[in-house]
């Protein structure tokens, strides 16, 4: 059995469609009303360069396109190309990672982040071989958008600093993502192979638009 990705026409023009073909996939062209990759019907894939993620900070676009995603009943992913702290565009390191976690935290979208088209292409045929074996296993990757613990470790390997195994070490200390987000530095520190400072980044990193709230009341 074939993987089969159902690509968004206006990806052509992206020359990513021809690095798939060459993983010997099934590929079909469609109009889809979100994201830019279907994977096995099952998974969605939103695919954007360092530069659109940036821009569609800035326009607002970012946002609906995970409102989209999440009411397609689908698992979603999100695959970013490039450096997001070094566009050509003016914006801000907050307004990133504010940005990052709220796709991450709020609207339940995994970043999966690489360095070009290649990678992407690997990552989303990746995704199709451990859909179809998951599915024939134990059927992991199910419709509707349940939350699975692939969506929770992805989620979790986008962190700063933060890779599998330290993924892995977090949900079985905290049980769940939520927890890890509401932890203490403190706690976070706890956990085998964080350390102090991992601890602090994450922290601060959970905890940037607050900071940034506190300091505007301050100055008002």
């Amino acid at each position: 059995m074939n993987i089969s990705i159902t690509i968004d026409h206006r990806e052509k023009s992206s020359h990513l469609p021809e690095l798939l073909a060459g993983e010997g996939v099934e590929l079909n062209y469609e109009t889809l009303k979100a994201g830019d990759y279907r994977v096995n019907d099952q998974v969605l894939i939103e695919r954007k360069t360092a530069n659109d993620f940036a821009l569609s900070i800035l326009t607002g676009r970012l946002f609906r396109q995970c409102s989209r995603m999440r009411a397609s009943g689908l698992v979603c992913l999100m695959i970013v190309e490039g450096d997001l702290f070094g566009t050509r565009h003016e914006i801000s390191t907050e307004a990133l990672q504010g940005a990052l976690l709220s796709v991450m935290a709020r609207w339940q979208i995994p970043i999966y982040r690489v360095s070009d088209k290649t990678e992407t292409a690997q990552a989303i045929v990746r995704v199709g071989m451990q859909n179809m074996k998951a599915e024939s296993k134990s059927n992991v990757w199910q419709k509707g958008g349940r939350k699975s613990r692939n969506s929770q470790v992805y989620f979790l390997r986008s962190l700063p600093s933060v890779g599998l195994q330290l993924a892995l070490r977090l949900l079985q200390a905290f049980g769940s993502v939520a927890k890890i987000i509401n932890a203490s530095e403190k706690e976070l520190a706890s956990v085998e192979g964080i350390g102090k400072k991992k601890a602090e980044k994450l922290f601060a990193f959970f905890n940037l638009d607050i900071y940034k709230k506190d300091e505007q009341a301050t100055h008002e």
